[in-house]
């Protein structure tokens, strides 16, 4: 009987295998090849021998020679070897014609380049022929072995995750979910008003999805009400998941007791089947960015999960007017602010994955301006490995699901874009804000309140020009978040916080949706304070008189004190809107203005007591003036 031997081969006639050792550079394809050569030949020569079937993970070869080429493990599986713990092993009833195969062909591969890599490198095995590793080097191998198992395990979990997103039925009920039309009309009226036109209408859509999500769809869970009696409940541990939620993916179930006596248990189940989150429309962050990626692919956005090893999920959605992955956090309802968690949340990033149906892509650096600590806190994996590791995921989930090269293509000139993005230098956040989902107390026990604060209390000094012209006159933009100093050669000085003496719980936001920004205090704060300080008497002058301009907007019971001081117990309240004058101050040598923060209603009271709201289209107006007249002091 005749057997037919069966490789998988390019078109041309190239096993797979040993055509994707050519996508390495040349010295590590060439390395590879040498050492598989020689592990083919061992077993060819002498077939029945053990020690020749047998490939130890720890061996300073395969280390350094097949780990890091790609498509080099894979001519050892194509031979017909197997894992088997800390070896690769070629079982007795494996074919020698499959051997044979991957040896003839990399020999011509060899031979291509120059080379004769047969003859003089030893196989891959301890003992024979070639140097034993060290015990510190099998120890060392054996423990990157078993990290980057389990690292595998949870990428390939990511990948097969996301695939659900794809399912047509669960995007037919996403779609049904929404108002589609609306969101579409409504950022079609935005493109038309910001002068943007249609190419940023995904970019709109996006914007207007992340409002509706937060504000009308999904629900923040931080222990669910009594399913007896309505009252609040209290964790008491977890529970197996029962065959209908297990069906639903729900890997976990927490279990709340009732508080008000009526002895009753509620199950919390943490769902991640994205269609089953459609129906329940609640939980934290892991639901809401699960539901949330689903949501944005069946809108027509490309969009995919993002897990931030530190305990957070959100979602990064692609824009082709940009030509850039956007940052989009539904929870917060935040897009495009990256350093949000590391300058505002205060979080220790270390692994950021990205994970879409059809890619893969290690996002860390998108979301750091520090990435020196980063590196020295990923410790999971050895940093070739991971890089290695996801190209070869990428690889294969395209392989797997992409039909045609065009689109094989688009991704590849993508990820180089991207790439080439993550590793530019990115400058330190100051205003971000803290979390703002989920109890006070939770977001404290993590650590992601956030207290902005000015990063240094400074006191306003005028320069010698402006002593010269008697006059300091400072303006501040919200717009362009810088301040001008008018008499002073017009210097400009950026950051709100750069010239103020204190900010407590004060940040600038940017409204997308609406196009707007304004300084507002942060959530969950009762109080936010910001003020500025003038010394005159350094410089032997004190004050004339004085005019003020300050701008604020409140909203349902939210407040704005602005009041003007100086240490001779002088005070006044300021009113905002029109230019004032203020004569009580004559002589002073030293100013202090200042705004208090205060009132609201809801959830959004933060919102409704804003400084300095202005259009990001309003390059040219200052809603915040001081002007100075000034004399030398008698």
């Amino acid at each position: 009987m005749i057997m037919f031997i069966r490789v998988m081969s390019d078109p041309s006639g190239r096993p797979v295998c040993c055509a994707q050792l050519l996508e390495n550079e040349r010295q590590v394809m060439i390395d590879a090849v040498r050492v598989l050569i020689r592990c083919a030949a061992k077993i060819l020569e002498s077939p029945t021998e053990p020690k020749f079937r047998r490939v130890p993970v720890a061996n300073s070869k395969v280390q350094q020679c097949l780990l890091p080429a790609y498509g080099a493990i894979e001519c050892l599986f194509e031979m017909g070897f197997v894992e088997s713990d800390d070896h690769f092993l070629l079982p007795d009833a494996a074919s020698l014609g499959r051997v044979k195969i991957i040896h003839d062909a990399l020999v011509a591969l060899g031979q291509e380049f120059g080379e004769t890599p047969a003859s003089k490198v030893q196989v891959p095995d301890d003992g024979h022929g070639m140097k034993t590793p060290s015990p510190e080097d099998q120890v060392a191998a054996a423990f990157w072995l078993q990290k980057e198992r389990e690292f595998y395990n949870i990428l390939k979990r990511g990948s097969e995750h996301v695939a659900n997103y794809t399912r047509p039925e669960i995007l037919q009920k996403a779609r049904s979910c929404m108002p589609l039309h609306q969101f579409t009309e409504k950022a079609r009226e935005c493109c038309t008003q910001l002068d943007q036109g249609e190419k940023f209408l995904q970019d709109q859509l996006l914007i207007q999805l992340l409002h509706w999500f937060k504000e009308s769809f999904f629900r923040w869970i931080n222990a669910p009400s009594c399913v007896a009696c309505g009252s609040d409940t209290k964790l008491i541990g977890t529970a197996p998941p029962l065959p209908e939620e297990s069906a639903h993916l729900a890997g976990n179930v927490e279990n709340y007791r009732c508080e008000a006596g009526c002895v009753q248990f509620t199950r919390f189940p943490r769902y991640n089947d994205p269609g089953r989150l459609l129906e329940t429309r609640c939980g934290r962050c892991g639901e809401w960015a699960n539901c949330f990626t689903l949501l944005c692919i069946a809108a027509g956005l490309e969009a995919r999960y993002v897990v931030d090893w530190g305990d957070h999920v959100w979602t990064e959605v692609y824009s082709t007017s940009q030509r850039r992955w956007l940052h989009a956090d539904p929870c917060e309802n935040v897009c495009d602010e990256p350093l949000l968690y590391e300058s505002g949340w205060g979080k220790k990033i270390s692994y950021v994955i990205a994970y879409s149906p059809d890619d893969i892509q290690d996002v860390t650096w998108r979301y750091t301006a520090r990435p020196s600590d980063v590196l020295s806190r990923r410790t999971a994996c050895r940093e070739s490995w991971l890089v290695h590791t996801i190209v070869e995921l990428r690889k294969s989930i395209q392989q797997g699901h992409l039909r045609t090269s065009a689109r094989r293509m688009v991704l590849a000139e993508r990820t180089a874009t991207e790439l080439v993005e993550l590793m530019m230098e990115k400058s330190e956040a100051h205003n971000l804000p803290g979390r703002t989902t989920g109890s006070e107390e939770w977001r404290r026990a993590r650590g992601e309140l956030g207290t902005i604060r000015a990063t240094k209390s400074h006191t306003i000094v005028p320069t010698e020009r402006e002593v010269e012209q008697g006059v300091v006159e400072l303006k501040y933009s919200c717009v362009k978040d810088e301040y001008l100093r008018v008499y002073d050669d017009e210097s400009v000085v950026s950051g709100w916080q750069s010239l103020v003496s204190e900010a407590v719980s004060v940040f600038r936001k940017e409204e997308h949706d609406w196009k707007m920004v304004y300084l507002a205090r942060l959530e969950g704060r009762d109080v936010g304070r910001v003020a500025w300080q003038f010394d005159l008497g350094s410089q032997s002058m004190c004050i004339d008189r004085v005019e003020i301009v300050v701008q604020s907007s409140c909203f349902e019971t939210g407040r704005v004190q602005w009041t003007l001081s100086d240490t001779g117990n002088r005070r006044v309240d300021v009113d905002e809107g029109c230019r004032r004058v203020f004569d009580v101050f004559s002589g002073s040598t030293d100013l202090r203005l200042a705004a208090e923060l205060t009132g609201g209603a809801g959830r959004t009271a933060w919102q409704h007591a804003q400084l300095f709201r202005q259009s990001l289209n309003d390059l040219h107006e200052h809603p915040l003036v001081i002007l100075l007249h000034l004399r030398h002091t008698s």
